[in-house]
């Protein structure tokens, strides 16, 4: 939010040179408004973006991310982003938690969840999850996005999934 943009004009107004920068905050599309060109070429990792074709299971059936981007467009009539995207993910994994073990209980619920695996995981819109005994998520990078020409390309992991962007390098001079 706020520190980013002021953090983004700031480089703008000084004109800093770099071929990089990262940002490790959200920026939603008021953000990107508020900073302007200065967010071209800035990277952010994220847990979720549209172009990612994960599928996780809602009511015991698939459940695809597209599904939820559908299914959010149709109840509020604009596009979900990833502050919409992890809650519901999150839900997803309760509610396999539940279904499975048959109650709400606590206990039964968090062994449930620690007994996932690779081939046996927690199915959601943000890809499947496993833990290891810290309760750490495994095998699951974080995707990376850039802000290109006012739009927030997904360019990180290359190849595994259909609309990865190229990513602009050097990031252009402000």
């Amino acid at each position: 939010g706020g520190s980013t943009i002021s953090l983004l004009k700031s480089c703008e107004t000084v004109g800093v040179d770099t071929q990089f920068m990262g940002n490790v905050w959200a920026m939603d599309e008021n953000a990107l408004k508020a900073a302007g060109d200065a967010a071209n070429g800035v990277l952010i990792q994220s847990a979720w973006h549209p172009a990612v074709a994960w599928v996780g299971t809602l009511g015991g059936k698939d459940f695809s991310n597209q599904d939820f981007i559908a299914a959010f467009k149709a109840k509020y009539g604009k596009d979900p982003d990833e502050d919409n995207a992890i809650p519901f993910a999150t839900c997803q994994g309760m509610a396999q938690a539940i279904a499975v073990a048959g109650t709400t209980d606590n206990t039964r619920i968090r062994d449930w969840l620690a007994a996932r695996t690779a081939a046996d995981p927690v199915k959601t819109i943000l890809g499947n999850f496993h833990w290891d005994e810290k309760g750490l998520p495994l095998d699951k990078p974080f995707l990376i996005t850039q802000w290109q020409n006012g739009e927030l390309k997904f360019v990180y992991p290359l190849g595994q999934f259909p609309g990865t962007s190229d990513l602009v390098w050097p990031k252009a001079n402000w």
